[in-house]
């Protein structure tokens, strides 16, 4: 958890540790669960805390932003460019920031 100071009063808030890590989802099966729910990719970012680097990818979703944070735990990443052709050009950015390779879809099913 990570701690907010503002104005001298001192409170603790969760920031992006309030959402839930998908650990026994890929982004390529979240991606094909939520594909048919009208959504759109947004981005997909990414933090790193120390080693871990986690994913959070963002779609717009009956008119609000859902952020789903996936943790990387090989350099190997699920692509989701066949479900939403828009993330080839993030995936490209994160392959340039932190050498991942995005596996295509037919390696995924």
């Amino acid at each position: 958890m990570k701690s907010v100071h503002s104005s001298g009063n001192e409170h603790e808030q969760q920031v992006d540790s309030t959402l839930p890590r998908l650990r026994q989802l890929s982004a390529y099966q979240l991606a094909k669960m939520i594909r048919d729910l009208d959504s759109q990719l947004v981005g997909i970012e990414s933090e790193q805390h120390g080693d871990e680097l986690t994913l959070i990818y963002i779609f717009a979703m009956a008119g609000d932003l859902q952020r789903f944070p996936i943790d990387v735990t090989s350099q190997l990443v699920p692509s989701i460019g066949d479900l939403y052709p828009d993330a080839r050009a993030f995936e490209a950015e994160l392959h340039r920031q932190f050498g991942l390779v995005f596996q295509p879809a037919e390696d995924n099913a």
